[in-house]
């Protein structure tokens, strides 16, 4: 797999690449080989956070890899690799060519893409890892999941832990196909749906929309809906649902868009002996290989660690009913730790390590660690550029990560330079600074380059870093920890931006805050 690096220098200027001359060479040494991002074999899903498009075409009208000739397909039709709509019937109805160019969805175990001891503690947990599979797999994609090796060449037992429980969810999950043995209307007899991905034996409608309706061996309990199409004959259904007879009466338990290669759907826990496909739309008859229900074993999620300004940390977890134990000295928690039993006070800041049990003990989550610096409780927005009225800049230091402040967005709004000016109250000694892009998965506003000053008094300031830029935030928007080269004494900071991560006139910061020291 060949994948294109950031070829822009500091001088702004960019790496020109000779495409065809690399496709060549890798025909001529790996004729069997799958090019990706630049190539042509398989299309980069447009983030690196794991997660994929509900509606998922694998023919696009986005031309593959990045010859000139390419390139102008896609500048005709303002299309790329983010673009929500690459494959509507609307889309391609103004396209001259058609590609199949399959998604896929590339993330890291942990926050960024290399190697580094201090995020040994920030690998993504079973519960965040299945999120993904789901988002990525089960959206028509192939995920790249980037493990990368230590100091000693060799993958870390804490990710190899992650892996392995993944590994065995997948395994849990989908061993046991509740579907067989069904039996379909009588109109379908011939033609029943296989629970086998067998390609050849597949459920060819008849005529669109297009009902199957299946009687199970029996009641069942459920919780994933599997489909495919059989690929070979091209990926053709645009809309369909699933229901299950409850209470004498069909309940709408799934809705969605495209299946391609695979769908998968978590769906609330249900109890039934019928369930029901409907293709609703479909570019043609659809043909489907594969309808599946499952029973996913429940997952005791990871505790989740969130401070408010005024210093309170409050853990929670989406497991009902768990035990959660947490440290406060750097410890790992075990069963004999501290108990959470309700918000406490952190003021001055410390790391908080949390774990939750189930089952009397016997089942445990993953560890989850959170850094917390000097609480917020004092500080003010003294000055800001400007603020989108329903995001005003204060959300930035009101330790809810899930706000934001957002300048106004559109056309004729104003641009770069934005900035936010924080008044904390006292003097700190800090050596750092944090920014944490928006919540969610839309990060339309993330700051590309900044500069941070400081100030003693808030009328000199220094500048501590100069037209700066966090590190491939575009494909990779999670928090950005900028250490300083020493340690500054403090009482205002202020953020100014030059560069969005997608050239947007706007900005949107969900959380900025100082790393500071005692």
């Amino acid at each position: 797999m060949v994948r294109r690096s950031n070829g822009e220098g500091p001088n702004g200027k960019k790496q020109v690449y000779d495409w065809s001359a690399y496709y060549e060479k890798i025909e001529e040494l790996q004729p069997e080989a799958v090019v990706a991002i630049m190539g042509e074999d398989v299309r980069w899903v447009g983030t690196e956070t794991g997660y994929g498009r509900e509606t998922e075409w694998s023919v696009t009208a986005l031309a593959p890899g990045g010859t000139a000739e390419m390139n102008a397909i896609n500048e005709e039709l303002d299309l790329n690799a983010q673009s929500k709509d690459l494959g509507s019937r609307e889309l391609i109805k103004k396209a001259d060519h058609l590609f199949w160019f399959p998604a896929e969805v590339d993330v890291s175990i942990r926050p960024g893409w290399f190697y580094h001891e201090e995020e040994d503690s920030r690998v993504k947990s079973l519960a965040k890892m299945v999120d993904i599979y789901y988002n990525s797999v089960g959206m028509n994609a192939v995920l790249l999941l980037n493990v990368p090796p230590d100091k000693r060449g060799l993958i870390h037992e804490n990710d190899v832990a992650v892996l392995k429980k993944l590994k065995t969810y997948i395994d849990k999950t989908f061993e046991n196909n509740l579907m067989k043995g069904a039996t379909f209307a009588p109109e379908l007899k011939t033609q029943a749906i296989p629970a086998d991905n067998l390609y050849g034996a597949a459920w060819k409608t008849p005529r669109i929309p297009a009902s199957a309706e299946a009687s199970l061996q029996g009641t069942k309990t459920f919780n994933v809906v599997l489909l495919q199409e059989d690929i070979t004959k091209g990926q053709r259904v645009e809309e369909f649902s699933v229901e299950a007879w409850i209470n004498n009466g069909w309940k709408t338990i799934a809705t969605s868009t495209t299946i391609g290669y695979k769908k998968l759907l978590r769906v609330p826990e249900t109890t039934t002996n019928k369930v029901r496909l409907t293709i609703h739309k479909s570019r043609d008859k659809a043909i489907i290989s594969n309808f599946g229900i499952f029973q996913a074993p429940e997952i005791l999620s990871d505790p989740v660690i969130l401070r408010n300004k005024k210093g309170e940390v409050v853990i929670t977890t989406e497991t009902a009913h768990p035990v959660i134990r947490y440290t406060l000295d750097g410890s790992e928690p075990t069963a004999s730790s501290m108990e959470y039993t309700g918000p406490f006070i952190l003021k001055s800041g410390g790391t908080v390590k949390a774990r939750a049990f189930i089952n009397n003990f016997e089942e445990q989550s993953s560890v989850v660690t959170r850094e917390f610096f000097i609480n917020k409780s004092k500080w003010a927005v003294t000055d800001y550029s400007t603020q989108h009225e329903g995001y005003p800049a204060t959300n930035a230091i009101d330790g809810n990560e899930a706000t934001m402040w957002h300048t106004p967005w559109g056309e004729n709004v104003d641009s770069h330079p934005h900035h936010i000016t924080v008044d904390m109250g006292e003097k700190l000694k800090i050596n750092g600074f944090y920014y944490n892009p928006r919540a969610g998965e839309n990060k339309s506003g993330t700051i590309a380059r900044y500069s941070f000053f400081i100030s003693k008094n808030g009328k000199k300031w220094t500048k501590v870093k100069d037209n700066a830029e966090f590190s491939n935030i575009a494909n990779n928007p999670i928090r950005q920890e900028v250490t300083f080269d020493k340690t500054y004494k403090a009482r205002f900071f202020k953020l100014v931006s030059h560069e969005g991560a997608y050239n947007e006139a706007w900005i949107s910061v969900g959380e900025i805050g100082v790393m500071n020291v005692e």
